[in-house]
């Protein structure tokens, strides 16, 4: 298996790209309401009247995550039934409409999020379940007074900040004492998300550029500008993409527009093909009311993700549903994920192999990484990175990981590639 990895990685081939199919389904947020789509389009709609309009995957990918402002808490939800499992965490900046703006973990398997309470705008990360701390604010800088989202950029480790008010994309450093413009002239966004293979920014135009405000806009990557706007009439706003798994075709966007009452069917979920920017209707969210519809994301978070456990420690948990018992391989880099690996059948392994690559797949690095091939259990296991011993010489440093599920009976025996992400040693 060793070998069928290794050969894997270092071979060379053709260049385009084919996503993992899956049949999980999606969860949208509206405001004061929830719902499920499931794989074959039907909607389970739960009714949330102190709910605001962000959602996400919690990072064991068993729950989604939604703001509820009347208790001032994150609360858990299963992501079929929409039944409350619990809360995840709690503050009482968030007992204020508008505190959650969007929801992200960093690369440390920290909870962060974006706030537009006056006089507490920025972006914050959970310490613990009840304690906060500031990674960047508008009292810091004032270009922070309206975030709408914030991602971790895949290359760097940094966050990546859609801001409504000065209508930009920002690159902020990890410790928040400084930043840099990317992109400007956006339109209201209220989303950015990021495909981790080419590293293309994608962001919510909403509401004023493009034809008439119907637009997404893709920043490519390394580049601010031109924006690249997909136009689409059906696409009314394109609040928040978020980068989808789930069509065998290729890879793609799902976004959740909004309507004004005026406009027939415009409300829903979509897809939108990155490569041949295709639209296609997904589900309809047939609540009555405005602006039912802001935010969707797969109903699956991350294939990995970590979490510090101890000083320069971390567990690599991986997730791969509906995958059994099969085999299973977590590779780390330190050179990034492009151009990656392509496959002789269109796959690409997003993940650029060298010799820390090499070694973690012969089993040299012995207890310095551990648990990073085995079975899976129900589709899941852990894998253990401990660099302790190594600081504080390797802070700052940044690692990638991919992962592949192996099956004999798959295209060259691979029966699924991750996307990849990316841990700063911190």
């Amino acid at each position: 298996m060793r070998t069928l990895v290794l050969t894997a990685l270092i071979a060379a081939g053709a260049t385009s790209v084919a996503a993992q199919p899956h049949a999980l389904g999606h969860v949208a947020a509206g405001l004061s309401n929830l719902h499920a789509i499931s794989s074959s389009a039907q909607v389970t709609t739960r009714a949330l009247p102190g709910f605001h309009y962000a959602v996400a995957m919690d990072r064991d990918n068993r729950a989604v995550l939604a703001h509820d402002f009347t208790s001032g808490a994150i609360l858990r939800f299963d992501p079929a039934t929409l039944a409350v499992l619990g809360t995840a965490y709690a503050h009482p900046l968030l007992a204020n409409f508008g505190a959650v703006q969007s929801m992200a973990f960093d690369s440390n398997g920290t909870f962060v999020f974006a706030s537009a309470v006056a006089g507490s705008e920025g972006i914050y990360r959970f310490t613990s379940s009840s304690n906060l701390s500031t990674v960047i604010s508008a009292a810091l800088a004032t270009e922070f007074t309206d975030v709408r989202d914030a991602i971790v950029d895949i290359d760097t480790g940094e966050w990546l900040a859609a801001e409504a008010s000065t209508q930009a994309l920002y690159r902020v450093r990890r410790d928040g004492v400084a930043f840099t413009t990317v992109a400007t002239g956006l339109g209201v966004r209220y989303g950015v998300t990021q495909d981790v293979v080419t590293g293309d920014v994608y962001v919510g135009t909403c509401c004023g550029t493009g034809s008439g405000g119907q637009s997404l806009g893709r920043v490519p990557r390394g580049q601010s500008m031109p924006v690249v706007f997909l136009d689409h009439p059906t696409l009314r706003g394109g609040y928040a993409p978020t980068m989808d798994r789930a069509s065998a075709a290729g890879r793609s966007l799902v976004t959740a527009t909004w309507a004004d009452g005026a406009t027939t069917g415009s409300d829903g979920i979509w897809r939108v093909d990155v490569a041949t920017a295709a639209v296609t209707k997904l589900a309809s969210i047939n609540v009555p009311g405005f602006s039912n519809t802001y935010h969707v994301v797969p109903a699956f978070g991350r294939n990995l993700q970590a979490t510090r456990t101890g000083a320069g420690r971390w567990a690599i948990d991986v997730r791969f549903p509906g995958q059994g018992s099969r085999a299973y391989y977590v590779v780390p880099s330190l050179s990034g994920t492009r151009a990656g690996v392509p496959l002789p059948d269109g796959r690409r392994i997003p993940l650029n192999v060298d010799g820390l690559s090499a070694a973690a797949i012969n089993g040299l690095l012995g207890p310095l990484w551990t648990g990073y091939t085995g079975s899976l259990q129900n589709g899941d296991a852990t894998a253990t990175l401990d660099l302790g011993a190594l600081l504080p010489s390797v802070l700052g440093a940044r690692i990638w990981f991919g992962a592949l599920v192996l099956d004999p009976a798959a295209p060259l025996g691979i029966a699924v590639v991750a996307d990849p992400f990316v841990l700063v040693v911190e």
